[in-house]
């Protein structure tokens, strides 16, 4: 069995627990002993994907669940296969701020396609609009709506690099749109300004498969 993960959309995993990106490249060990724990683990949940690929009626034919199997692949391959970066990942880090500080930030990564207001993730999260206000440039030194802007470029560059190549019907415009870009325009530019090329150019490249 071979099994093709994009480097590009594995280091922007990796970058999201980081919240960086690393000096040195993610090197993986050549060799793993797949009976050993975690990494047999993670082969388990392979098969357990290949079986439903398999079957009369794959749950993974819904892009919802091939999304979140996609991402758990990739996660579970950062923390089951040996790597320079191993034992950061596996580091336990104290949760930043209080529990709805982290219950806000997970809101908005999780459902980034979301147009959250403030009030309604002050609601949700279950504080105040001054209180979210005031944690989120406390301890990440940016506010809600602009932290939600950095989300959705940043799945929006994951999804474009990694769109399928055959694929004709993936463009530019549905991707943004299907993460609450609206104005097009303004998107492409702060997509140049955040990843240094227009969101088109990345979407070649992944096509191009370089």
């Amino acid at each position: 069995m071979v099994i093709a993960i994009d480097r590009a959309a594995l280091e922007a995993e990796f970058e999201t627990w980081v919240d960086a990106e690393p000096s040195v490249p993610l090197r993986f060990e050549p060799v793993v002993n797949a009976w050993d724990m975690p990494a047999a683990s993670w082969w388990s949940a392979v098969d357990n994907l290949v079986e439903d690929i398999d079957s009369s009626t794959p749950m993974l034919r819904h892009p919802a669940a091939t999304a979140v199997a996609e991402r758990g692949l990739m996660v579970g391959l950062l923390l089951a296969m040996p790597h320079n970066y191993s034992s950061q990942l596996w580091e336990a880090r104290p949760p930043i701020g209080p529990e709805w500080f982290s219950r806000a930030v997970d809101l908005i990564d999780q459902l980034p396609e979301r147009a959250w207001t403030v009030p309604e993730l002050a609601r949700a999260s279950n504080t105040s609009t001054r209180a979210l206000y005031d944690g989120f440039r406390r301890w990440l030194g940016t506010t809600p709506m602009d932290y939600q802007r950095q989300i959705r470029l940043r799945r929006a560059w994951i999804e474009l690099r990694t769109a399928d190549p055959n694929a004709e019907t993936t463009t530019v415009t549905a991707i943004a749109s299907r993460l609450g870009f609206t104005n097009l325009g303004r998107f492409a530019a702060e997509y140049r300004r955040r990843f240094g090329e227009l969101p088109s150019m990345t979407l070649q490249r992944g096509r191009d498969g370089y």
